[in-house]
């Protein structure tokens, strides 16, 4: 891993470098260097993280399938609101702002503003990752985790897009409780909020 103290502005400029780059970093560091970069940044524990992985066919194919249904069960609703990965969402405690690949707001939006034009929402409901290689470790290993400490996280997605597999965490009344649930086959429902997704019509086009 390299050991960097600033990420390059340009996408071109960091595809040259290491898949994954990490360097110490204050909350207020993060904001600049995210304003500054044409490329996903996050901040994790005290870190900046940049992953670059690339966006192949089926990853978009599969972003574009869970908003595309999301938007068809739940853009009707005046309190659901669905965002896509351009928008961050922030830890409460300010010690993580991620950019999933889909979120769902229950309720108006809470956004926390850093500066004009700089914003983070901080209640997502239903967060979404699609996995990929070089992000797939991240996502379980530590940016799994961090959702679960969002109170206002009432589930976790995420979507497989090397296989036909969702997983899904859902919370428990008693505090701390999650209930994990994984859906394989094609005539499998997945339960979000008071809807269901199809595996099937989720995975329909998708070639492995």
């Amino acid at each position: 891993m390299e050991v960097l103290t600033k990420l390059p502005p340009t996408l071109a400029e960091r595809l040259e470098l290491e898949d994954e780059i990490r360097y110490p970093a204050s909350f207020d560091e993060f904001w600049e260097t995210l304003e500054e970069c044409q490329y996903k940044v996050e901040y994790h524990n005290g870190q900046i993280v940049s992953i670059m992985s690339y966006a192949s066919n089926k990853h978009e194919l599969l972003t574009a399938k869970i908003l595309g249904i999301f938007f068809k069960l739940f853009d009707g609703e005046p309190d659901y609101y669905i965002f896509a990965s351009n928008g961050p969402i922030l830890k409460p405690d300010k010690t993580g702002v991620y950019e999933p690949d889909a979120y769902i707001v229950v309720g108006a939006p809470q956004l926390f503003q850093y500066d004009k034009g700089k914003n983070a929402n901080t209640n997502p409901a239903v967060v979404v990752e699609i996995l990929s290689k070089t992000t797939r470790d991240y996502d379980w290993d530590e940016k799994l985790p961090a959702y679960k400490q969002f109170p206002s996280v009432q589930q976790i997605i995420f979507i497989d897009f090397q296989r036909q597999k969702v997983s899904i965490f859902r919370r428990m009344e008693i505090k701390n409780q999650w209930l994990n649930m994984d859906f394989f086959e094609a005539e499998d429902n997945i339960p979000v909020l008071d809807a269901e997704i199809s595996v099937k019509e989720l995975y329909r086009k998708v070639s492995f």
